[in-house]
């Protein structure tokens, strides 16, 4: 992703429940694409071992 200001990133986009969703994966000049692949799917198998790729639905509602 390359905003319009600031420092490009990486981003790994994905569908969950119908809707769209986007994840930021490191900055550009940090990270090498290689490395955001992994990264990526180090993430991936850990929310398919939750069962949820939203962060948001990890916290208890009260």
């Amino acid at each position: 992703m390359i905003p319009k200001a600031g420092a490009a990133y990486w981003m790994c986009r994905y569908t969950f429940a119908g809707k769209r969703r986007g994840m930021s994966l490191g900055k550009y000049s940090h990270l090498s694409l290689a490395e955001a692949r992994e990264q990526w799917l180090r993430l991936r198998r850990r929310f398919v071992a939750v069962k949820t790729l939203l962060p948001s639905a990890n916290v208890k509602k009260k």
